[in-house]
């Protein structure tokens, strides 16, 4: 106790020391104004990170969309939109591994597998509701789920879309590196782009 009471004032300058380094005496606005309120300190962060995570609008998101084809045919589409059915509920739920995705009361889908003879009419009609008037139980919403995008770059995808919409037009020539292999008009890396034309005014300008 008594080595402590004589470090109290190195340890209390210290934290003074600390408190001043970390401390914003000021800041500059948008306007190259000087604030050193804690009020206006405090608003122009605000204001700053607001405009740092905030869209300013696309102009061009429907020249982006119109160019990307449809993947899914009348058939397909036949298929999935058609209501669920029984066998396929009981599939799905069997295909998840008995120990996992548990539920907010702790039942894993373990339960309803070993007990599906019990449950399984309940669980199919719950399931087949859902789809047929989308509406689904508050409780259900308790479980954790995880949804995993089907397109990790979604903006390389409407690029990509974009340049062969200009080469289909003739506008965009891409090259060949051989005398009958395909055109290559770009190439996408993970954060590079790679894009093939003519040394042009006109197809520099289309890109």
């Amino acid at each position: 106790m008594v080595e402590g009471d004589r470090n109290i004032a190195f340890f209390h300058a210290k934290v003074t020391q600390r408190r001043r380094k970390n401390a914003i005496a000021g800041i500059q606005d948008a306007n190259g104004l000087w604030c050193d309120s804690q009020e206006q300190i405090a608003k122009e962060v605000v204001q700053y990170y607001q405009g740092l995570f905030q869209s300013d609008g696309a102009d061009q998101v429907s020249e982006v969309v119109d160019t990307i084809k449809a993947r899914v045919n009348y058939q397909m589409n036949q298929s999935l939109t058609r209501p669920v059915s029984y066998p396929e509920i009981q599939q799905a739920l069997f295909d998840i591994d008995p120990n996992k995705a548990p539920g907010s009361d702790g039942m894993t889908a373990g339960f309803y597998q070993w007990y599906w003879d019990v449950v399984g009419a309940d669980v199919v009609g719950a399931v087949q509701q859902l789809f047929h008037t989308g509406h689904m139980l508050r409780s259900w919403n308790h479980t954790q789920l995880v949804l995993i995008p089907k397109v990790k770059t979604p903006l390389q995808e409407g690029f990509s879309s974009l340049l062969k919409f200009k080469e289909e037009h003739g506008s965009l020539k891409g090259v060949r590196i051989c005398r009958n292999g395909p055109v290559i008009s770009h190439l996408l890396f993970a954060d590079d782009s790679l894009v093939f034309c003519k040394a042009s005014k006109e197809e520099s300008e289309e890109v």
